[in-house]
C-alpha cells in the first residue's frame, strides 16, 4: 500500500516552504534594537520597617523586619514575638494554611531569625 493522497500533499506542503525559504532574500532586514522593558508590578512593593517605627505607619501597607525573640505554636497559630532591641516588642501572628507545616514546626523554624512580614 503506498502513501494516501493527504500525505502526498503534506509533502508538496513541506517541499514548497522549502523552495520558498530558499528563494528567500540574501539579506535580510536589520533587526529592532532589543527594549528593556520594565518590571509587571501588580503591587507596589511597600516599605521596609522596624518595629519602632510601626506606630507611625498604622493603617498602611508596609513590610515589617525584625528578629524574633520568642516563637511558640498556641491554638493552631504561631505567635512570634519580635525583640525589644528593634523597639517596643511586637506580635506577630501566623495562621498557618490546612496543608502544610504544623504551628510547632513553623514555631521552630522562626525563633531567633530576622523575618519579614506584611
Amino acid at each position: 500500500m503506498g502513501p494516501s493522497s493527504t500525505d502526498l500533499r503534506l509533502v508538496r506542503v513541506v517541499v514548497a516552504l522549502c523552495v520558498a525559504a530558499s528563494a528567500a532574500p540574501a539579506t535580510w532586514p536589520a533587526a529592532a534594537p532589543a527594549q528593556t522593558l520594565e518590571r509587571l508590578t501588580l503591587i507596589p512593593t511597600p516599605p521596609a520597617i522596624t518595629p519602632a517605627e510601626a506606630m507611625e505607619h498604622v493603617g498602611e501597607v508596609v513590610d515589617l523586619e525584625a528578629i524574633v525573640s520568642e516563637a511558640r505554636a498556641q491554638g493552631g497559630r504561631v505567635l512570634l514575638q519580635t525583640a525589644e532591641s528593634a523597639g517596643a516588642p511586637l506580635r506577630i501572628v501566623i495562621v498557618p494554611p490546612m496543608v502544610g507545616p504544623k504551628p510547632a514546626a513553623l514555631a521552630a523554624r522562626y525563633g531567633g531569625r530576622r523575618v519579614r512580614v506584611r
